[in-house]
């Protein structure tokens, strides 16, 4: 195969042609597959992953789902934050109208087989969105987040898109007048609430509407399990990528984060918790100032995060979720930004489940942790991939972008300050492509010319005359 950037029209329309597999169906890997299959019509992807379905499992099923265009401090807009949230919510619309139209699809099928419709029958509901806007609310808790929010304010301009709330953190709105410690904040209008595995139950499904997917459900233990009867690899595991033997040692850093859910807690005396529930609603929008507590559609949960678990001795980044230990690590921060969530039940909630995932966290650097996503031309060409905590934000931006460097052969496609950040990997990996490559030479059709293709995210692979390129796993804001 041509290495990326040197394409020509034949070797053009192979690439539209091409057998990618995916690895880890999150949102990383699935805005990666929808991004291909639209950029090459007579493509097909294969997905595999250790879960049984999409949704279910990994760091994108465990995500809060906020989303909005600021940098964690709301002073200014993240890197490429307006355009990433517009490749996001595209993303989730397409969901969404394929979650409609299976709705539909079940409806029509329900109705056909009813023995006793009648022209009374109610139509049937409508699915819940798949986002929820209105806004996002940062708290101005601290003097340095009155200056940021400042300067926030400044930078809009009067166009409205960010604007001043609230006397404190329950409050319904209104203009706070002058920023200060503990007066409301700023409102990010364009904030939204994803539900994540509703997102990719629904994007998968209209995939496969197209007939040219498949899910596997399979862990994958090595590289050379995929080298072979397809043209590109696409990894999207995440932190995990580094389980696989010879991508030890990669530059993204594993952190695990928890979710809770808080639900009001049940009366025990006259005086306890249906007084405190009442005191304390839930907030009308989410609050985010380090931590976030973002109301549920129902009123009746709050969920609140995120922990922020690094390795060390004695920590398990994969054990099950516990709810009161994650709870306890968020109590002081998370209690400065609702009152529901005060221990023992005061606030009248009290934390009920909790959900968990791991984040692959790229290096930072001096604009921050941006993306990453390497495409390189030469033989000892490396790639590295990750979005860390904002995989809502920028999975569909950056999959686009890759699936243009795929489909025309030109890592350029690909924004320099992704491509940022060059790597070397072990020998292990050298020895496997190689291997591959020599196995494809002899077992699939036109091989001189379709050698495998890696493609990582969150990892580092040597490959032997192949291009590369990735895109990343899932984390939260």
């Amino acid at each position: 195969m041509q290495a990326l950037g040197e394409a020509d029209s034949k070797t053009r329309w192979r690439l539209l042609a091409y057998v990618h597999k995916v690895y880890c169906g999150g949102i990383a890997g699935l805005a990666t597959a929808a991004a291909l299959l639209a950029a090459a019509p007579a493509a097909s992807v294969t997905v595999y992953d250790e879960h049984p379905v999409p949704g279910v499992g990994g760091a994108s099923a465990a995500a809060a789902g906020l989303l909005h265009p600021y940098g964690p401090r709301g002073r200014r807009e993240a890197w490429r934050g307006a355009e990433a949230l517009d490749a996001a919510l595209a993303l989730v619309a397409t969901a969404e109208e394929a979650v409609v139209a299976a709705a539909a699809a079940a409806a029509v099928a329900a109705s056909s087989s009813s023995s006793s419709s009648s022209s009374s029958s109610s139509p049937a509901p409508l699915p819940s969105p798949l986002a929820v806007g209105g806004g996002v609310r940062k708290v101005a808790r601290t003097s340095r987040n009155v200056a940021d929010y400042a300067a926030a304010l400044a930078a809009d301009g009067g166009r409205g898109e960010v604007v001043r709330w609230g006397t404190s953190s329950n409050d319904d709105g209104g203009d706070a007048g002058e920023l200060a410690v503990g007066v409301g904040g700023i409102e990010l209008r364009r904030g939204v609430v994803v539900d994540v595995p509703r997102l990719l139950a629904g994007l998968w499904g209209g995939l496969l509407d197209g007939g040219r997917t498949k899910w596997v459900h399979r862990r994958v233990e090595s590289i050379p399990h995929l080298l072979t009867t397809h043209d590109t690899l696409i990894l999207t595991a995440g932190a995990t990528t580094a389980s696989i033997p010879g991508l030890e040692g990669l530059p993204i850093k594993p952190v695990r984060g928890q979710n809770v859910y808080y639900g009001r807690a049940p009366v025990v005396d006259s005086e306890c918790s249906t007084a405190a529930a009442a005191a304390v609603p839930p907030p009308p929008l989410p609050l985010l100032c380090k931590k976030y507590v973002i109301p549920k559609a129902d009123a009746d949960e709050v969920l609140v995060g995120a922990t922020w678990e690094h390795p060390g001795p004695g920590v398990d980044l994969f054990a099950p979720p516990d709810a009161a230990a994650a709870a306890s690590a968020l109590a002081d921060e998370v209690g400065g930004l609702w009152e529901g969530a005060a221990p023992d039940g005061r606030g009248g909630w009290r934390p009920v489940r909790a959900v968990a995932g791991v984040r692959g966290l790229p290096p930072r650097g001096p604009a921050g942790a941006l993306p990453l996503a390497n495409v390189l031309t030469t033989p000892d060409g490396e790639v590295a991939h990750g979005l860390g905590s904002r995989g809502i934000l920028y999975a569909a931006l950056i999959a686009g972008e890759l699936a243009t460097a795929i489909t025309t052969a030109n890592a350029a496609a690909l924004c320099p300050e992704v491509r940022r950040l060059p790597l070397v990997a072990t020998p292990t990996v050298a020895a496997a492509t190689a291997v591959a490559a020599d196995t494809a030479a002899t077992g699939v059709a036109d091989a001189s010319a379709t050698k495998p293709t890696i493609i990582t995210t969150d990892a580092t692979v040597k490959t032997a005359e192949v291009a590369a390129g990735g895109a990343a796993a899932a984390g939260q804001a």
